[in-house]
């Protein structure tokens, strides 16, 4: 397109509007202070709203056509951005940062593990780490002292992805792998919204960047160990040992050593914290939602506590997708134009940077009736087919749709029938917000009450 052309074609197209900010900082102080109710009130403004800020300028969307276009029908045009970019230390190449032959190559690798006939594998591990969890909560249920639900979803989250990953073959690492994937995750928010360039900051002695290195370190001696053990003594079933399994099939090479480092890194940061997240939100919801909560308990009872049992169209999964709409653990995801597009009416040049945002998305009153009220049964077949299907991206969506979605969506079901033929739930405090790091936390937790039913 010639400079002559482009200006006429500017010319044609939708001007683009968003919150105007601060002088010289923009929007950034608003994101600092609050992103997720700039993000909310910045959608006031249509459809495709400018983030203007001085690290960076994001053209956000909300529409479910935009979202298509952009993740499905023209995704060859859109690539990482800065934020994969600052994962990259501590995810190296794998799944989530990798882009081009390297991404195709090894999606085509990993995509076999999480097939739905392998499901019933991993759901052994889940049921180990179910009945530890169902002990300690037997006890909680007697002394009634409050839990932090928000802690034991994400130990059972890292528990059953370790076994997924390792088979029984790593004992004892769930707890390390928690505290050492917190650490980072907390760190990279940090670092997301700071001013101060991310190669420099790591050079700084602070505290925080003595936690993270010695975490990303921790991290990788044991994985490099798991490997090595693997290798000389393979697990069968597990994640871990059908990459090592792997041979090229035009070469004979395997993956290399530093590949599965990046490839099993990616799958603790992505594998659990985004599946105890969506299932600490389900409890609140629960809770908060007396008719559903009963409509779980009676399916839960029904199924004796086993997801095998349940029918094919049921409310707790249902449930759980609901709470993957209100509160989605990947609250947003960016992509970089490769080159110049149009999204709708709006011109979208080489080198923008576009924001989806579920959590904002999964709101919008076009595709959503009364959108904050929680009703799993938007899910019923008849009326998510009148949806687009770019309205509801919990998993992202195209070619780049999360690995392991069914693998998260079977371990919500599988758990919340588990636990709520045992147990009911009740919130501590009446005012519970969320926060928006890598994932959608509850702030400060979620402290609850556990009785036996």
């Amino acid at each position: 397109m010639t400079g002559a052309d482009k200006e006429i074609f500017w010319f044609k197209t939708a001007t683009r509007r968003g919150p105007r900010g601060w002088p010289l900082l923009g929007i950034l102080p608003h994101l600092r202070r609050d992103v997720l109710k700039t993000v909310r009130e910045a959608c006031a403004y249509g459809d495709l709203v400018e983030l203007k800020s001085p690290l960076f300028s994001l053209l956000l969307l909300n529409s479910a056509d935009h979202v298509a276009r952009v993740l499905q029908t023209n995704s060859a045009n859109y690539g990482r951005t800065r934020f994969h970019a600052m994962l990259k230390p501590v995810l190296g190449n794998g799944l989530l940062t990798s882009e081009g032959d390297l991404w195709r190559a090894q999606r085509r690798i990993i995509q076999p593990a999480f097939l739905f006939a392998r499901l019933p594998a991993y759901a052994v591990f889940e049921a180990k780490a179910l009945a530890r969890l169902c002990q300690r909560w037997e006890q909680a249920a007697r002394s009634q002292e409050p839990v932090d639900v928000a802690a034991e979803m994400s130990a059972l989250s890292v528990e059953v992805i370790v076994g997924a990953l390792f088979g029984d073959s790593a004992p004892g690492a769930a707890l390390n792998v928690r505290r050492d994937i917190n650490l980072l995750q907390d760190y990279i928010t940090g670092r997301f919204w700071s001013v101060v360039p991310a190669k420099l900051a790591e050079l700084l002695p602070t505290a925080g960047n003595l936690a993270y290195q010695g975490a990303r370190q921790r991290l990788d001696r044991l994985i490099y160990s798991l490997i090595e053990a693997h290798r000389q003594t393979p697990v069968p079933g597990a994640i871990l040992s059908l990459m090592l399994d792997y041979r090229d099939p035009e070469t004979g090479a395997g993956m290399g050593e530093r590949q599965i480092r990046d490839e099993v890194m990616t799958l603790f940061l992505a594998g659990h914290e985004t599946t105890a997240t969506a299932l600490t939100w389900l409890w609140l919801l629960l809770a908060e939602n007396p008719e559903s909560r009963a409509r779980v308990e009676g399916e839960a009872d029904a199924a004796q506590g086993l997801a095998g049992n349940l029918p094919e169209q049921n409310f707790i999964k249902r449930a759980a997708q609901e709470a993957l709409r209100l509160y989605p653990p990947i609250w947003s995801f960016s992509r970089h134009a490769l080159g110049d597009d149009m999204l709708g009416e709006h011109f979208v040049g080489k080198d923008s940077n576009l924001m989806v945002c579920p959590y904002t998305l999964h709101r919008h009153p076009d595709y959503w009736t009364d959108p904050e009220r929680f009703d799993p049964d938007r899910f019923l077949p008849a009326r998510a087919e009148r949806r687009p299907r770019f309205a509801y991206v919990p998993f992202g969506g195209g070619p780049r749709i999360c690995v392991g979605g069914l693998f998260a969506l079977a371990e919500l079901v599988n758990t919340t029938t588990t636990i709520a033929a045992r147990f009911r739930l009740e919130p501590i405090s009446a005012d519970v917000q969320p926060e928006a790091l890598v994932t959608l936390r509850p702030k400060g937790g979620l402290l609850m009450k556990i009785s036996e039913r």
